[in-house]
């Protein structure tokens, strides 16, 4: 008997132990999440400066950062939740600042492609008339010492 009842004691503070610890990670859920939502939304943003947005990317870049320092902000406010949807909201600013600023990257570089092409087609044909007009004075002078 002295033996159940220490054992029921020891199942109620196994369970109050259990009850304790669950409710605990429950609150800090929340803020564990804010928090690494922030910190992605802030990685996110170093990432867009380290690819250097220009123009239409920039605009977007800035708006993320007010973004992430609003989710800082409601985080210190404890606000958790305002905070989680503020920062995932910078991140997705920051990927589309990212995916603008590539863009932008990729069609400047299209264009310096087709420049390069376009020059070298002018030098060709530039080297093409050079050659018909070296080989014109060639049966010119030919002609000449002929007479």
């Amino acid at each position: 008997m002295r033996h159940f009842h220490l054992l029921s004691r020891a199942a109620a503070v196994s369970a109050m132990l259990a009850l304790s610890t669950v409710a605990a990670p429950a609150m800090a859920g929340k803020n564990d999440r804010a928090q690494a939502a922030i910190a992605e939304a802030r990685g996110k943003i170093a990432a867009g400066d380290k690819v250097g947005a220009a123009g239409e990317a920039m605009g977007v870049q800035s708006q993320a950062r007010a973004s992430l320092m609003d989710a800082e902000n409601l985080l210190s406010n404890g606000k958790k939740d305002a905070a989680i949807a503020a920062a995932q909201n910078a991140s997705l600013l920051a990927d589309r600042a990212i995916v603008l600023a590539d863009k932008a990257k990729t069609e400047a570089a299209s264009g310096a492609t087709m420049n390069a092409e376009a020059a070298a087609a002018n030098a060709q044909q530039s080297a093409a008339d050079a050659n018909q007009r070296a080989a014109s004075a060639e049966q010119a002078a030919a002609a000449a010492s002929a007479e």
